[in-house]
């Protein structure tokens, strides 16, 4: 991922131009991120991890690296709007997560930017 200036957050490895709707997912699981991509697509989404880079390594790093990403903490959803509206992220369609530590993120989050998100409920 190129590193831009402003720090954290500021770089995004991909182009900030993307075909179809985004969804946002806030972090992952060891084994789903390819998976989970694959799987947005197949819906005609167009997937963004935002996650905290330095928590993954191995495979999951590679497979988080080889896809749309942005390096930026995840844990107050305030904090992933402001890395977000710094990296230019429009056109957000959704946001979820396959991490349990952060349902209670990304249903904030969704709620923040006005778009699709879990239920209220489940966190």
């Amino acid at each position: 991922m190129a590193a831009a200036p402003g720090g954290r957050g500021a770089g995004v490895s991909w182009p900030i131009h993307v075909t179809g709707h985004l969804l946002l997912l806030l972090e992952t699981s060891d084994i789903a991120a390819r998976y989970t991509a694959t799987a947005a697509r197949r819906l005609g989404l167009s997937p963004l991890f935002v996650c905290d880079l330095s928590r993954y390594q191995g495979d999951t790093r590679r497979q988080l690296l080889s896809e749309p990403s942005l390096d930026a903490e995840t844990e107050d959803p305030e904090v992933v709007a402001d890395a977000l509206a710094r990296a230019g992220v429009r056109d957000v369609f959704g946001v979820t997560t396959l991490a349990d530590v952060r349902l209670e993120t990304a249903t904030r989050l969704a709620a923040r930017l006005g778009v699709r998100g879990l239920d209220p409920v489940v966190p």
